[in-house]
C-alpha cells in the first residue's frame, strides 16, 4: 500500500509489530510446543496485565480478577452473558462500535442508545439518569470512543462511577484504544483516584496498542 494512503477498512493499526514482540514470538516457537493454556489463562500473562495497568493506568487489579479471552469482541459477549438476562436494559453510547448492540441483544436484553457529545464523547448526565429505570442493569462506555476518537475526562468518569453506585448498576468500559493518544494519557475507570466501586468491568486487549489484531488476544478486568 502507498505510504500516503491511510487504510479505513477496519480498526487495524497502521504500524508494524514491535521488534521485541516478534523476537519473543520466534523464541517461543523454537520449542515447537503449543499446548492448551489453563481455562483461566496463563498466570504469567494475567500478572503481566496487572502490572501493565498498575504502571500505565494507576489501576490496581488482582491477577485473579483478570480473564484472558479470545479478543475484546468476545469479551463483550462474555460480559453480556454473565451480567444480563432477557428483559434487562442496557444504556450504550451513540455512536459506538456495532458489537456493543449485538452482544447485548444476543442475550435478549434491550439496548437503550444515548447520544454522546462530539466534543469529548461524554454523556449528558441528566439525560442519562432520566433513562435509568427498574430494568436498567448496566451503563456501557467506550473510552476512547470508537468511532469518534474522543475520550471522557476524569471528572466525567468520576461522575459516571458515582451515578452507577447510586443506582447499583454495572459500569462496563471498553478501553481497547486507551493506549493510543496524542498528548496527556487518558484515564481508565479503574484508576485508583476513583471510588473503589466493585461493579466496574474493563474490556481491552492487545489488538490496537501492540498491533496484534490477528492474534485475537483480549481480556476482562473485574474488581469484585
Amino acid at each position: 500500500m502507498d505510504p500516503d494512503v491511510i487504510p479505513l477498512t477496519s480498526a487495524d493499526p497502521d504500524f508494524p509489530v514491535f521488534d521485541q514482540i516478534i523476537q519473543a514470538m520466534q523464541d517461543y516457537m523454537k520449542d515447537g510446543y503449543f499446548s492448551y493454556s489453563p481455562s483461566a489463562g496463563l498466570p504469567i500473562f494475567r500478572s503481566a496485565i496487572s502490572s501493565w495497568y498498575a504502571s500505565e493506568f494507576n489501576t490496581t487489579v488482582n491477577p485473579d480478577h483478570i480473564l484472558p479471552v479470545n479478543s475484546a469482541a468476545q469479551a463483550l459477549y462474555i460480559v453480556a452473558n454473565t451480567i444480563l438476562a432477557p428483559g434487562d436494559q442496557v444504556i450504550i453510547p451513540d455512536p459506538v462500535d456495532f458489537l456493543f448492540r449485538r452482544s447485548v441483544q444476543s442475550v435478549g436484553a434491550e439496548v437503550c442508545p444515548l447520544h454522546v457529545s462530539t466534543e469529548d464523547s461524554s454523556y449528558d448526565l441528566l439525560e442519562l439518569e432520566q433513562k435509568i429505570g427498574p430494568k436498567t442493569k448496566a451503563i456501557y462506555v467506550c473510552n476512547p470512543n470508537n468511532p469518534l476518537a474522543l475520550y471522557q475526562g476524569e471528572m466525567h468518569l468520576n461522575a459516571l462511577i458515582k451515578l452507577a453506585q447510586k443506582h447499583d448498576l454495572w459500569l462496563i468500559s471498553d478501553e481497547i484504544w486507551l493506549d493510543i493518544h496524542h498528548g496527556s494519557p487518558m484515564k481508565s475507570i479503574g484508576d485508583n483516584i476513583f471510588d473503589n466501586y466493585d461493579k466496574r468491568i474493563i474490556i481491552s486487549g492487545l489488538s490496537k496498542n501492540f498491533g496484534l489484531a490477528g492474534l485475537r488476544v483480549g481480556y476482562i478486568l473485574t474488581f469484585t
